[in-house]
């Protein structure tokens, strides 16, 4: 008799200042769901200095050492949606499952219909946000310059010859 394996799933959380590690309720949703915990990870370092953790994560993925991901929000991945796309194209990609716990919201790579269509609606808020950035800055600058501003750097100092 074949020896049947529970898929494997990632538990992936990057702390923020407001909300407390979610690690019970990531264990139990991976469990409700059927899988075995094979990774635990948070993410500790800043986005500034590259996010060591998510490679980690991305690595297991592309090597098909797990077989789900599970957050607790989607902010977990990404602070910009641009980031969040990039990185849940690459899970999905590598043939990742990406479970969204608390927001229930499941991206399944064999489903190829439905992640398209959650990855087309998180691409259009990635340019609408551009849009708006650039939207919003263009009118304070608008409003500065009406002001009397002087935008740009100051002028260097005349130098006597």
């Amino acid at each position: 008799m074949a020896r049947v394996t529970r898929p494997r799933a990632a538990l992936y959380h990057r702390p923020s200042i407001i909300e407390r590690t979610p690690w019970r309720e990531l264990r139990a949703a991976a469990a409700a769901r059927g899988y075995g915990v094979a990774m635990e990870i948070e993410e500790t370092e800043s986005a500034h200095g590259g996010c060591p953790a998510l490679e980690r994560l991305l690595t297991a993925a592309r090597e098909r050492k797990i077989d789900a991901v599970l957050v607790q929000k989607l902010h977990a991945f990404g602070y910009t949606v641009p980031d969040l796309l990039s990185i849940i194209r690459k899970l999905v990609d590598s043939g990742t499952r990406v479970e969204v716990v608390a927001q229930r919201i499941t991206i399944d790579p064999r489903d190829e219909e439905s992640t398209q269509a959650i990855l087309g609606v998180l691409a259009a808020l990635a340019d609408a946000g551009r849009s708006a950035r650039s939207d919003a800055t263009r009118v304070g600058l608008e409003r500065a310059r009406r002001r009397g501003h002087r935008l740009g750097r100051p002028p260097l100092p005349k130098r006597d010859p």
